[in-house]
């Protein structure tokens, strides 16, 4: 079927004897996994296949199609990454080398997440004792016992900040502009900086999303005229330079003091 026949978005998905398919070639390089990706999401899309299922199957794709880059052709660099995706019906056919591998990634995600349990606890009772993390946790919702030691353990004292954006642009959440003469691309975030901090900060603002939360409000006007995303990432900015104020206000002597 070609891809002017494709249904359109969001209609019923077609019957089970009904075949979709896409196939290429396309070069070994580093944008080959996402013109695979596009290609096979964009596929996806057309047949009703729900978000988060088209997600983890564009991951899974970047991840196969980046090897084949990077492996399969070890010594000049130089290929093609053939590639053919159908959709026939709702069966999954996954072969025995696939299958093994995919149950030794779930038996490690378990193993790490049962070793990872305690040491969480750990760390959770340790944001609630230390100074600097107990004031992180008392004075701003969102922010737990983990989520506090994360950004103390980035931040300290703040003393080395002398106003609050600066800590916004330690944690790479500041917006870069690429602009020469009369263009001007879009900002993006710089991403430099801890990326634990960014990650802690990320997290702890997409609290801000409960209806309980003091900046809900704000969080729903921003997402209300932009989106989900960038609201959680201004909400994580308001967030950092909170934590420059909490943080230069406990006593030098204390801030760095553990229980």
């Amino acid at each position: 079927m070609s891809p002017a026949e494709l249904p359109p978005r969001g209609s019923d998905p077609p019957g089970p004897t009904i075949a979709l398919s896409v196939s290429g070639s396309v070069p070994s390089s580093a944008h080959a996994a996402g013109f695979v990706r596009h290609a096979v999401v964009d596929l996806l899309a057309r047949y009703g296949t729900p978000a988060a299922q088209v997600g983890m199957i564009g991951l899974a794709i970047s991840e196969a199609v980046t090897n084949v880059a990077v492996h399969a052709y070890p010594f000049d660099g130089v290929g093609c990454v053939h590639f053919d995706a159908d959709i026939e019906d709702d069966d999954l056919e996954i072969s025995a080398a696939g299958r093994q591998r995919i149950l030794t990634a779930y038996r490690m995600i378990d193993a790490i997440t049962i070793e990872s349990r305690p040491l969480k606890a750990d760390l959770q009772r340790f944001g609630r004792r230390q100074p600097g993390s107990r004031a992180l946790v008392d004075n701003q919702y969102g922010i737990g016992g983990l989520l506090a030691v994360a950004m103390w353990s980035e931040l300290g004292d703040c003393q080395r900040f002398a106003r609050s954006e600066q800590v916004v642009r330690h944690s790479g959440l500041d917006v870069t502009v690429d602009a020469s003469d009369r263009r001007r691309a879009g900002g993006f975030l710089s991403r430099q900086g801890p990326q634990t901090l960014r990650w802690a900060l990320y997290e702890a603002a997409k609290n801000a999303s409960h209806q309980r939360s003091p900046d809900h409000d704000y969080y729903t006007d921003v997402k209300q005229h932009l989106n989900g995303k960038l609201a959680t990432i201004s909400m994580a900015r308001k967030l950092a330079r909170r934590c420059f104020h909490v943080l230069r206000a406990i006593d030098p002597d204390l801030v760095y003091a553990t229980p």
